[in-house]
């Protein structure tokens, strides 16, 4: 539900499961135990934004790829603009120019709903 935008139903099920099991894990990729249902919720959202960005400027889409990228750093500012690096990548117009350049992928990518 996070990934799909519908952030307080998300929080509401995270709550759920806390309430269930005061132990989970609600983001099992990290080392640390996450139980922040709000910020788990927002993390998963922000992913999502990032990758429909990089579909955009696969596709030669800067200015919509630009906007995706910004509002993943407003839902999370922690969020990874590329994933693909080892470093922490932040700058939308640069991340956008970069996948822009690479040209689309031979692979699915998430795209925003037009």
């Amino acid at each position: 539900m996070a990934k799909a935008g519908r952030i307080e139903e998300a929080i509401a099920l995270f709550q759920e499961a806390l309430r269930l099991d005061p132990s989970v894990d609600l983001d099992p990729s990290t080392p640390e135990i996450e139980q922040d249902a709000g910020a788990i919720a927002y993390k998963f959202f922000a992913l999502t934004k990032v990758r429909e960005g990089e579909g955009l400027a696969r596709e030669g889409e800067i200015e919509e790829a630009i906007a995706l990228f910004q509002e993943a750093l407003r839902l999370d500012p922690s969020v990874d603009l590329d994933p693909w690096t080892e470093e922490l990548e932040q700058d939308a117009g640069a991340i956008a120019n970069k996948f822009a350049e690479i040209g689309p992928s031979p692979f699915p990518v998430f795209s925003s709903p037009r």
